[in-house]
Formats: structure tokens, C-alpha cells, sequence
């Protein structure tokens, strides 16, 4: 222990402590023998919940035994009286306080009490907070003790008990700011006390402001702790959640044939579960399935897969012209709809092109998107609020210049504030936050992977702002690119509509040296059939390498492969070049440049 002096032993007396282990250690395997034979014939008698009881005091971890204990109390419901077995459960309850005197933190022990106060008629629930209580003011982080109490709290418990508990966790927290379980305890009350759903975190707007001066209070009293900085994050999220939209939806035909279809949702889903959609050319709902990329089973894009032989359009459809034969979308839950989206037809200027292609986009798709996707902070408060909170930061930064948790929240309200200024700030915004994140890899090095990725992040916002996107080419060459946007949120507009994306001159990007996941995204890119991407073909020198590297892109046309160096000529190996047209089946044309 920490501060006590060492003090040297014998060898006799060392000796002896062995002895004395190995008596006890001893004693413990014979009495879990016991318990296990005795369990294996089904003799759940006092005797087992005696021995069962001596371990359990002394080590409460072990879920066998609490699993045991349940099993002899299920079978003597079946012969003792209702009030026999609430008995039993009162000194069960009294047997985990002894218990938990071991070890307050013990899983087993705080789990089978919940199923003891489950089980009882009348629960002690207001003794039970007290032990709370007691048991916080010895370890107020005893993160095992807050779940029970919530737990304890929302399932049993009476009265104005949300108002209790949201006191309680203030209670704590003025005694100690620096306290994760009580904050988080204040996410799971304060939408009870204080609700509204329409608004940010779904708590009123004056409870808002005040938690905010709550936690500013604590993140000036100390900057370095992170448990006020989480909290304070969590006030600045987006908050409510809404129902999911048709933000793009693409249609490929061939001869009146479906090349392929997919959509775009606003948030992840899971398809043909609770909501479905619905493909339709005039009236005719297209007879088929959806289905998420990959392995995935909730995505925010859905691929569609029709049940007719090669996707035939109906017959009876055939005589129609094009400009009868309308295309949309339909988003459903249940038998209700609840989005529609016009497809258009659109020219292709790919080459290799060889069908018709209708996109659907709706208008305010882009802003959707973004505020959906997660990541920075405040997408759903107004401006004035956030430029009060990177205004705090800047006065905390001038007392704590190298606070990384003040600098790292500064970055995601300015990437957010930058994506709301059309003005000359914009610039500004950005190149702040360069800054804050060149000073964030210096002062926390073992962090510095993720901030060059967060980095990677600004650079491909400012890239998807700027002449780098024309129509529907990307052009996210040369950017120093660590990471692409996760495929578990909605990606953004320039993404899923391109046709052709540039990706080399990015050594992080480039295969096979590329993170396996981070070309995650490009699965779900719903237009995708010319990709230019960087390697390394001193490397590139097996198929083994290729899998979890880059996923499969069944639309892919054109597959450019940029060297990283400056070797002249360069030879792809024939097993490499089968195992890219297995990824890329639809492949007309692979080369290094």
C-alpha cells in the first residue's frame, strides 16, 4: 500500500504465511467440492446454504455460488410459506451487506441483490438507498453502488423519486466535481424532472442553461478533469432524436433492366424489419428486397435487391415511354408512409457507362446529413450559445494554455460553427483548429493517432467545401489523409453521389499499408465505378493482403493504381490481379499510372 513503510521478513515467517495459505486455500477447495457435488445431486439443504454462505463472506465473487443460492430458493418456494420465504430473502439481503463489506464492488454481490428485491413482496427500497448512501460516502466513484441505485431507483422506488435522485447526484458532485457515475447519473434524471422534448439533451431550456453553469464551474475548478468535459459534451450534443428520412435514393437500368438501386437514410436502420421501403416505376412496386452493405445489419444505406429474374421491369409497363414511366422511393413504417422521393433522370458522363441512371436527392439533404452524423458539437443549439462556449474556452485557455480538454473541445465547436459561417470566419475557424491540434499531438503524444485523425476529419470538411468537388468527381488527392468518414453514420452528399473519387498522394490511404476498416465507407458509396487509390507495390506482392484492406465494389468500373514512388515500370502479380476482379466483378479496366 502507498505510504506504508516495506518491512522485511524472515524466512521463517514468510514460511509460515505460505503454510497459512495454502490451509485456507485448502479449506475453500473442499467446501466448493462440497457445494458442486451437493448441486450435481440436487440436495439443495441447509447445509448447502451454510458452506455457501462461509465462501461467499469471504470471496463474493464467485457467480456460482450466488447462482447456487437462487437455485435452493426456487426450491424452497416450492415447500416453505410466502412469509418463510420473504424470511429468507431478508437475510439473503443480510448476507450481501456482509458481503459487499468484503468488496463493494463486487458484480455477483450487486447483481444478486437486485434479484432479491425483485423477489420480495415488500422490498426494503427506502433502507436500500440508505445503504447507497453510506456505501457512496465511502467511495463516491463506486460506479457497481450508482447502478443499483438507479436501478433500485426507476424499477422500485415511489414518490418524487427522480427529483430525489437528480438532488442526490448534486449532492455529490458538491462534494466532489471530479465524480463520472454522478454526472452521468444527472443524463438519466434531469430529462425526467425537467423534460421537453423538442429541445437539445430533451430538458427545458432554462434547466439547460443552468446545468451549463454547473459544469462550467467545474471544468474552471479543474481543467484536466475529464469526467465535467464528458458532461459537458453531452449538454452540447444534438440531443432529440428524430425519424429517420430518404435523403438520396440512385436507379440503374440497362434495357429496361435494374442494374442496381440503393438508398440513403438519415440515420442507420435496419431494413424490411419495422421500416421498409418501396421501389416504384409508375404505380408498380418493384418486387425484390433490401439489404445493408457488407455484413452489416443496420445501415443508413440500403441496397435493393429485386426477386425477378434480372430485375425485369413488369411487362405491362413495357409499351410506357420514359416520360411516363415515373421513379420513387418510398420510406414505410408499418402500412404508414413516411417519406417519398422523386428519382430524376440524370446523363452520365462516365465513360464505360452503358446504363440509365435516375438520382433522387432532397433539398435539404447536405444540412440533414450533417446534423445527423454525430462527431462535433452543438449541431442542435444556436449559434450565439456556441460562440459563448468556445469564448469560454479561450478565457480557460489564457489560464491553461496547454489544457487538452479545453483545446480538443474548442476544435469540435469551431468544426461546427465553421460549417454555419459562409463568411469571412470561415477561414479563420479553420486554421484555429489546425493549430489547436498541431498543439494537442505535442502535449499528448500517446493520443496523437487519434488526433491526426481528427485532423484528417477538418482537412476533408474543408476538401468537401471547395472546388475539390465537381459534380460528381471527388477530388481528395494529396490532402495527407489519415481516415475516411465511418460508414455507421450518414456519409456526406459529395460522397454518395460521386461517380469518381481520388484517393492517392495519401500514403495513410494507400494499399495495402491502409488501416483495415478505414475504406469501410466506399462499400456504401452509391454511384462509385471509378476509384483512384495509391500503393505500394514493393509491398503489394501477395492476394493475402487484400482482405480487410478494401471492400468489395460490385459497381466498380475503373480501378487506378497510383505508385507511391517513382518506379517506372511497375508489374501487378497475376494473384493480385485475381483478387481484385473478385472484389471488383464488374471491372473493365485496371492499370498503375
Amino acid at each position: 500500500m502507498h505510504g506504508r513503510v516495506k518491512v522485511k521478513t524472515s524466512a521463517q515467517e514468510q514460511e509460515e504465511k505460505r503454510k497459512e495459505r495454502e490451509r485456507k486455500l485448502n479449506i475453500y477447495r473442499t467446501s466448493y467440492d462440497t457445494v458442486c457435488e451437493k448441486r450435481k445431486l440436487g440436495e439443495y439443504d441447509e447445509d448447502l446454504l451454510r458452506v455457501t454462505e462461509q465462501l461467499l463472506c469471504g470471496n463474493p465473487d464467485v457467480s456460482t455460488l450466488w447462482n447456487v443460492r437462487r437455485e435452493a430458493f426456487n426450491v424452497a418456494r416450492e415447500t416453505k410459506t410466502p412469509e418463510e420465504c420473504e424470511d429468507m430473502l431478508k437475510g439473503e439481503l443480510r448476507l450481501i451487506e456482509a458481503a459487499l463489506r468484503s468488496n463493494p464492488k463486487s458484480y455477483g454481490a450487486w447483481h444478486h441483490r437486485m434479484w432479491v428485491m425483485e423477489s420480495m413482496k415488500t422490498p426494503p427500497v427506502s433502507q436500500d438507498l440508505m445503504l447507497c448512501g453510506k456505501l457512496l460516502s465511502m467511495d463516491a466513484r463506486n460506479f457497481h453502488c450508482w447502478d443499483y441505485r438507479r436501478w433500485l431507483s426507476i424499477n422500485l422506488a415511489s414518490g418524487n423519486k427522480n427529483k430525489v435522485e437528480l438532488d442526490f447526484s448534486f449532492d455529490k458532485l458538491a462534494e466532489n466535481f471530479s465524480n463520472y457515475s454522478a454526472w452521468h447519473y444527472r443524463t438519466i434524471f434531469l430529462p425526467a424532472v425537467h423534460p421537453d422534448e423538442s429541445a437539445p439533451c430533451s430538458i427545458t431550456p432554462e434547466q439547460h442553461k443552468k446545468e451549463l453553469e454547473l459544469v462550467q464551474n467545474a471544468v474552471f475548478t479543474d481543467p484536466a478533469d475529464q469526467s465535467a468535459w464528458f458532461y459537458l459534451w453531452w449538454l452540447l450534443r444534438k440531443g432529440n432524436q428524430s425519424k429517420p428520412k430518404l435523403v438520396v435514393g440512385v436507379l440503374q437500368c440497362k434495357e429496361r433492366r435494374i442494374v442496381s438501386a440503393s438508398l440513403a437514410l438519415s440515420k442507420a436502420e435496419k431494413p424490411n424489419g419495422d421500416l421498409s421501403a418501396e421501389l416504384r416505376i409508375r404505380d408498380n412496386v418493384v418486387q425484390g428486397h433490401w439489404e445493408c452493405p457488407g455484413s452489416l445489419k443496420h445501415s443508413h444505406v440500403w441496397v435493393f435487391v429485386p426477386h425477378v429474374e434480372e430485375g425485369n421491369i413488369s411487362p405491362e409497363l413495357d409499351s410506357m415511354t420514359e416520360e411516363e414511366l415515373d421513379r420513387s422511393i418510398i420510406l414505410k413504417e408499418g402500412d404508414k408512409v413516411m417519406d417519398v422521393l422523386q428519382l430524376v433522370r440524370r446523363e452520365s458522363l462516365e465513360e464505360g457507362h452503358d446504363f440509365e441512371e435516375w438520382v433522387g436527392q432532397r433539398e435539404d439533404a447536405v444540412e440533414l446529413s450533417w446534423l445527423e452524423s454525430g462527431g462535433n458539437l452543438g449541431k442542435g443549439l444556436s449559434t450565439s450559445l456556441l460562440e459563448d462556449q468556445l469564448e469560454l474556452c479561450r478565457l480557460l485557455l489564457d489560464l491553461e494554455p496547454d489544457s487538452k480538454w479545453t483545446l480538443l473541445t474548442s476544435v469540435q465547436l469551431l468544426r461546427t460553427l465553421k460549417k454555419r459561417d459562409w463568411g469571412p470566419n470561415k477561414d479563420l475557424y479553420h486554421t484555429k483548429m489546425i493549430e489547436y491540434l498541431l498543439k494537442l499531438k505535442k502535449i499528448d503524444p500517446l493520443r496523437s493517432g487519434f488526433y491526426s485523425d481528427l485532423y484528417s476529419d477538418c482537412v476533408l470538411d474543408a476538401a468537401l467545401d471547395s472546388e475539390r468537388v465537381k459534380s460528381s468527381f471527388l477530388d481528395l488527392s494529396s490532402l495527407s489523409l489519415t481516415t475516411l468518414p465511418s460508414p455507421t453514420v450518414p456519409l456526406p452528399i459529395p460522397f454518395l453521389l460521386a461517380t469518381k473519387i481520388d484517393l492517392s498522394g495519401n500514403p495513410c490511404l494507400s494499399l495495402p499499408s491502409v488501416r483495415p476498416g478505414t475504406l469501410a465507407c466506399l462499400a456504401h458509396l452509391l454511384r462509385l465505378t471509378h476509384l483512384r487509390i495509391g500503393a505500394d507495390f514493393s509491398k503489394l506482392v501477395s492476394s493475402n493482403s487484400l482482405p480487410g484492406i478494401i471492400p468489395r465494389l460490385p459497381r466498380l468500373l475503373n480501378l487506378e493504381l497510383i505508385p507511391n514512388t517513382t518506379e517506372s515500370a511497375v508489374l501487378i502479380p497475376q494473384d493480385i490481379l485475381t483478387a481484385l476482379k473478385e472484389l471488383f466483378p464488374a471491372l473493365q479496366q485496371i492499370k498503375p499510372v
